[in-house]
């Protein structure tokens, strides 16, 4: 398999595990969904920024993109991430203010569920 074609089905592969659209993904990494429904279909040559962008924005070194076999995690640990970066992307959009008290009110339930009664 050439390079651009491993790279295609890696970036898909990678990119379906985290339950995401092209058009999804595209727009969390900042690439156009046309940009990168090239680079899946092995038609593209992205930059290395490019290539840096999708490694980062799918939570795996540029190495696991560009070569089979690489960089392989258990599917449920590799679900688990691109749920939790998917959460966190979620999150950041919040304003500030909500944030803290969002994180005060998680604070508070991690307190809550702690204590065993002893004082």
């Amino acid at each position: 398999m050439e390079t651009n074609e491993t790279l295609a089905a890696n970036v898909k592969k990678y990119r379906q595990r985290c339950d995401l659209s092209q058009e999804e993904f595209a727009n969390t990494i900042g690439l156009s969904p046309s940009h990168l429904r090239e680079i899946e279909h092995a038609r593209g040559n992205p930059t290395l920024d490019t290539l840096d962008r999708i490694a980062k924005g799918l939570e795996v070194t540029p190495e696991a993109l560009l070569f089979s076999g690489l960089g392989e995690m258990p599917e449920d640990k590799q679900a688990l991430i691109c749920f939790l970066t998917s959460e966190i992307n979620h999150f950041l959009k919040i304003p500030v203010s909500k944030r803290l008290f969002i994180v005060r009110l998680f604070e508070y339930l991690l307190v809550a569920l702690s204590y065993n009664g002893e004082e």
